[in-house]
């Protein structure tokens, strides 16, 4: 799979709880600084803290960066929300996200084999079984001809290394 760059419907069920308002990473802290960054509808979101400790992003901006094991998973973005060079301090813009239910995520290397493993992101768009410089997302409930459907209640807001 590869990191959005559209808004993307992801199905989801059992979805019980509000979604959360997350602060994301300003323009000039994300990436080294003077970077514009987008959080699409979809997006798995986390906090990745060697780059924007305490405030949020899509995961990864791109499928080569690694996360590591005090990264935060946060949620599912509810909608897209885009920082520009006007959004300079880090939370001036929020994300909502969903932080529990469970969301279906394109099959891939996900087998019948896997239900109960723990699932992880390797971007914004891929679940996966493999742990290494991914990011915990929760626990994989169902798969079906065309979906991986993943239970995110235990993952959402805690750190990568509860795993």
């Amino acid at each position: 799979m590869a990191v959005l760059s559209v808004n993307r419907q992801r199905l989801h069920r059992n979805v019980t709880k509000a979604p959360r308002e997350l602060p994301l990473a300003g323009y000039t802290n994300f990436a080294g600084g003077s970077a514009i960054h987008s959080v699409y509808k979809g997006s798995v979101v986390v906090c990745d803290v060697s780059d924007t400790d305490g405030y949020f992003r899509a995961c990864p901006l791109s499928s080569s960066t690694n996360l590591a094991s005090g990264d935060i998973f946060g949620g599912i973005a509810v909608e897209r929300q885009d920082v520009t060079s006007a959004d300079t301090a880090d939370g001036s813009k929020k994300v909502a996200c969903y932080i529990d239910g469970e969301h279906a995520f394109a099959v891939g290397s996900i087998a019948q084999t896997d239900i109960g493993a723990a699932i992880y992101a390797s971007d914004d768009d891929t679940a996966t079984t493999t742990s290494t410089n991914n990011i915990w997302i929760g626990v994989l409930v169902e798969v079906d001809a065309t979906y991986a459907w993943v239970d995110i209640s235990q993952a959402a807001g805690q750190p990568n290394s509860v795993t």
